[in-house]
């Protein structure tokens, strides 16, 4: 699976994806016994707490993470079934559907948009396979981009998949 981090592209003027170790060489800087990192930190209030933003890496694992239990329900108890926990209410199938995943795996995924930690799309390419008609998919290689996007109601990311960003 890809590590990425960050790094603005004077070239392009937009932050691009390095894979994870090439920026954070290029990025720790010791001076005088101090190290800074890329680690986000925020105050809060007048009380002086701080909560540490999660890493998108960390972000980005953890929503595959959500992709792969959304497989493995599709699997287990069909479309409409897994929809119903994974699947933004815009993308919930409407009748009866019997496309069928007998077997699905992730190969990997790259970032595409990135709103905040609650909103963002990757790429994700993967390895699928239906008992019956795949319908809008194809059979062993899809390319599709996921948005996830927090729901705070149910606790995860619900998705939604599109053919472009």
């Amino acid at each position: 699976m890809p590590n990425y981090e960050y790094s603005y592209s004077k070239k392009n003027k937009m932050k691009v994806p390095v894979p994870r170790g090439r920026l954070i060489a290029a990025l720790t800087i010791a001076v005088a016994g101090i190290t800074v990192s890329s680690c986000a930190t925020t105050q809060t209030g007048s009380s002086g707490a701080t909560t540490t933003a999660p890493s998108r890496h960390a972000t980005y694992v953890r929503a595959i993470a959500e992709l792969r239990n959304y497989l493995q329900a599709w699997q287990r108890n069909g479309p409409v079934v897994a929809a119903r926990k994974y699947i933004s209410a815009d993308q919930q199938p409407t009748g009866p559907t019997y496309v069928h995943l007998s077997s699905g795996r992730i190969i990997n995924y790259q970032p595409s948009a990135w709103t905040s930690s609650h909103k963002f799309t990757v790429l994700v390419k993967m390895d699928l396979h239906f008992s019956g008609s795949p319908e809008a998919w194809n059979v062993g290689h899809n390319d599709r981009f996921v948005t996830f996007t927090w729901s705070s109601t149910v606790g995860r990311y619900l998705m939604d998949f599109n053919t472009g960003p």
